[in-house]
């Protein structure tokens, strides 16, 4: 789920086990169609056009994907001829893709951080995302598969432009956008927050148009994995009970992307660029609404540090049924099951930090699913 967040002092990532059998082996792909951007000029606002004229000088962000934010033009990929080791402007390592050919670049400054991955600057135009120590190969492999089929159907995900392994760590090479996120511009002014709402519900309709990978977890598997991870931090009467809650509920319909928020939208001269695809999955489109609305009003003043979160959900919703085709009432209804399955999800995850927070998540959890009874 969320993986854009830094751990509170002293919280580290939970040890993984070894590659599980849902993680399928990945297939290569001869081309790539090019990235469906989303055109500023066609998303359509509440208050009015979105323009994107000459931006602030912004801090460094602090997410693990908002590093992705500047664009200088040049995504080429220099290879070595015979694939093997080079000098990096730090010292001496190897960097070598799966196929087992080199790719060219230096490991620079980093500019992200987050709890399973580090962001550093690599080529011109380039970045890598790195993964921390510890975490296993095949967790950054699934994010890389996730991305590169996403992109090559069109949908609005970055383009992986490489692999690489960097004294054990594996890392994904992504073209370096320019631009801030969302979440920077609307701190700025640069965008209202009913133009963030609607922003996010073409973005959600995008995704949910986009052809989901045949590898891609479904919800009931998504679920499974992050127990197996964190299951013992709940209990089991909550987690046996979201478990019969997803086998209930519609099957997996369509691709979502379950974690849309305004950390993980960079708006690019282009467009409206989506990162971060680690948790891509197989779902109803019920469940990403249900997640943006977690998002935006359960955790925005603790982790998004948007106190009117609840101003883009609105328009988000009302943006996201009106180009949908679908009755407002009717897409509340649709969400309301899914929302204990989402704060499960965020309770797992380990990144809500405050007491107080986690206990009113799972209250909330297990109100729901009592009603369910």
């Amino acid at each position: 789920m969320i993986v854009a967040v830094m751990p509170a002092a002293g919280n580290q990532p939970k040890p993984f086990p070894s590659r599980p059998r849902w993680v399928k082996g990945r297939k290569a792909s001869s081309e790539q169609s090019q990235s469906a951007s989303l055109s500023t000029t066609d998303v359509e606002q509440t208050g009015g056009q979105v323009s994107f004229g000459p931006q602030p000088d912004l801090a460094p962000f602090s997410g693990v994907d908002e590093g992705l934010c500047r664009w200088n033009g040049d995504h080429s990929v220099q290879r070595t001829r015979d694939g093997g080791s080079f000098l990096l402007a730090a010292g001496v390592s190897s960097a070598r893709r799966r196929t087992g050919t080199g790719m060219q670049g230096s490991l620079g400054e980093k500019i992200g951080e987050g709890v399973f991955a580090d962001v550093h600057a690599w080529a011109p135009g380039q970045v890598v995302k790195l993964s921390k120590r510890g975490i296993p190969q095949w967790v950054v492999q699934h994010e890389t598969q996730m991305t590169r089929a996403i992109f090559a159907a069109g949908g609005p995900a970055p383009e992986v432009l490489g692999e690489v392994t960097l004294d054990g760590r594996f890392g994904i090479v992504l073209p370096r956008f320019d631009g801030p996120t969302l979440m920077q511009a609307m701190r700025t002014g640069a965008i209202t927050r009913e133009q963030a709402g609607a922003i996010l519900a073409k973005l959600c309709l995008a995704v949910h148009k986009t052809r989901p990978p045949p590898d891609a977890l479904s919800l009931r598997e998504a679920m499974d994995a992050r127990l197996r991870f964190g299951g013992s931090v709940l209990p089991e009467r909550v987690t046996t009970g979201v478990l019969a809650l997803i086998e209930r509920l519609a099957p997996d319909d369509v691709l979502c992307h379950s974690d849309l928020q305004p950390r993980n939208v960079i708006m690019t001269a282009q467009g409206p660029r989506l990162i971060d695809w680690l948790g891509a999955a197989r779902a109803p489109f019920a469940y990403e609404i249900a997640n943006c609305h977690i998002l935006l009003t359960e955790l925005g003043p603790e982790h998004a540090d948007d106190p009117e979160g609840g101003t883009v959900n609105l328009v988000l919703q009302a943006e996201y049924a009106r180009l949908a085709g679908i009755a407002p009432a009717a897409l509340t209804a649709a969400m309301q099951p899914y929302l204990p399955i989402v704060r499960v999800f965020l309770l797992l995850a380990g990144v809500v930090h405050v007491p107080a927070v986690r206990e009113r998540l799972l209250q909330r959890v297990e109100a729901a699913l009592r009603s369910e009874d």
